[in-house]
């Protein structure tokens, strides 16, 4: 097959436990150590929302992700990487553009004997159940291989669920313990009718992918041999995002393999080929990076500019105790509190809260704040603050700024500038943001629809 791989990847896997940010319900006891508390977000005061187009800078920033206040050397490594075992790298906040939730897919696959390929993209955390046997074998979550007696590896072909710039993997392995891909490989293309040709190539059983989802099943050597000729003849060049890699037994401390896309290699792709080396299971694939931003058929329709499947991404936060930021960007209306944002109480906030002559509370200590990039520039028409769920926690109140600076994360970050309240500003570089929505109330309602 032809491929521009390298013979030494130039940056090393890091391996971690549970280390990307995950959703955390109240009083829930983990097995695992959690995952250390990262960046930073807005909507002013602590408390939970599941849906906003922008956020306000209104707090000092602290804590790991000092990304706005160390200058442009630090913003510019805000995607490097972990630094030690136990952190995810940064981009892990970054979109997942091959989750099932936006119509990521399997679309071929060499063996899928104990558990099928498209476990792969799910948004979920793989699951362990005790004592559940399938006819095959052991039930497991993820894509798991025969143990292979033939000549060759496996492989499968995933489809982007959003195209973009691929910036790092994450490959886990959890619970094939014994049973886990030794090593593995990740190929990238951009061929947007890969599957049109694929579906036109037939052998002597028919469709190369009549058995694509099915356990106890695997491709007949005529259909391996018939797709591989075809993913070598499509005409485009297929770039090895990662060489082959040892991936580490299914267990907390060594499940999670992290890795960093080279600059060079950061093109905008459609599919990918993960090879697994010779075969045995692999539990989840996520593919972080940013959505190719895809013109709007109609410049007269309203487009939301924060959505994740547009381009929308959250840059940095300021806590993330129970939610991420990047959920508030999701399409999918949020089923429970989970796949919001909800940060932790403040530990030093006022013992007595004090109203102040606009109706807000004058002396809370500590705002909560995210910033975010949009998918591109625009002008701002309406606002939606969602705080559905968040029924004893949401937010005191929100304000929104923006500012129309596409090389925002390129610039030298100078310091805070204040005014008199309630017109805090904040100044990058001789930049300043400008408020959409001033201070504003939070109400506990399925949702806050703010009109500029």
């Amino acid at each position: 097959m032809s491929s521009s791989r390298s013979k030494s990847p130039s940056k090393s896997p890091v391996r971690s436990d549970d280390a990307r940010p995950k959703k955390r319900a109240r009083g829930e006891v983990e097995a695992d150590p959690p995952a250390p508390p990262p960046p930073s977000s807005s909507i002013a005061q602590s408390g939970g929302a599941s849906t906003s187009i922008l956020s306000a800078l209104a707090a000092p920033i602290t804590g790991p992700f000092k990304l706005l206040l160390q200058g442009k050397e630090a913003l510019q490594s805000a995607f490097s990487g972990p630094k030690a075992s136990g952190h995810a790298p940064d981009f892990t906040t970054l979109t997942d553009l091959s989750s099932e939730t936006f119509g990521g897919e399997a679309v071929f696959a060499t063996d899928e004997w104990f558990a099928c390929a498209h476990n792969l993209l799910s948004p979920e955390d793989p699951v362990w159940k005790e004592g559940e046997f399938t006819s095959y074998g052991k039930w497991m979550d993820g894509w798991e291989t025969r143990r292979k007696r033939i000549p060759g590896h496996d492989w499968c072909v995933i489809r982007l669920g959003l195209p973009g710039t691929v910036r790092g993997l994450e490959l886990s392995t959890r619970f094939f313990t014994g049973n886990n891909v030794p090593a593995a490989s990740v190929w990238a293309i951009n061929c947007p009718d890969l599957e049109k040709k694929l579906k036109q190539v037939r052998v002597a059983g028919g469709a190369v992918d009549k058995c694509l989802g099915k356990m106890g099943t695997c491709a007949s050597p005529e259909a391996i041999e018939a797709v591989d000729a075809l993913l070598s003849s499509l005409g485009v060049e297929w770039v090895e995002l990662m060489p082959q890699t040892r991936l580490g037994p299914g267990y907390a401390e060594t499940c999670k393999t992290f890795f960093e896309i080279p600059e060079g290699k950061r093109g905008q792709f459609t599919h990918l080929r993960l090879n697994a080396y010779p075969d045995g299971g692999i539990a989840r694939l996520r593919v972080y990076g940013e959505v190719a931003p895809s013109p709007s058929s109609s410049l007269d329709k309203e487009v939301d500019l924060a959505l994740c499947t547009n381009g929308g991404v959250a840059l940095a936060w300021s806590d993330q105790h129970y939610g991420i930021p990047p959920n508030m960007l999701l399409p999918t209306v949020a089923p429970n509190m989970g796949n919001g944002w909800e940060t932790a109480r403040k530990k030093e906030r006022s013992a007595v809260l004090v109203a102040g002559p606009d109706g807000t509370i004058s002396n809370f200590i500590g705002d909560d704040w995210a910033l975010f990039k949009l998918a591109g520039r625009g002008t701002v028409h309406r606002i939606v603050v969602d705080t559905k769920h968040f029924k004893g926690n949401f937010p005191e109140s929100c304000k929104v700024e923006g500012i129309d600076r596409p090389d925002l994360l390129a610039l030298d970050v100078l310091t805070w500038v204040e005014s008199s309240p309630p017109s805090s500003l904040v100044c990058l570089s001789g930049a300043i943001f400008s408020y959409l929505l001033p201070v504003s109330p939070c109400y506990s309602s399925p949702t806050a629809v703010l009109l500029l």
